[in-house]
């Protein structure tokens, strides 16, 4: 049987006007059980960071980015 647990994060992203890119994002993420927080200049430091929330051990760990544009 599998365990399951529950990572929460806070995230704050800044998009300048007219850049509505992933590229353009800034920003700064926390984990919330920790309190550990970076700054973020594009999305890929977003994954990173939440993927050393897991102690290296993110086989199960599923990320969905969802474009509404």
């Amino acid at each position: 049987m599998h365990s399951r647990r529950v990572e929460s994060f806070l995230l704050r992203v800044v998009v300048q006007d007219g850049a509505g890119t992933p590229d353009a994002w800034r920003g700064r993420i926390q984990h919330v059980a920790t309190g550990d927080e970076r700054h973020f200049g594009d999305i890929e430091e977003v994954i990173k960071f939440i993927r050393e929330q897991f102690d290296g051990d993110f086989s199960h760990l599923t990320l969905d980015i969802e474009d509404r544009r």
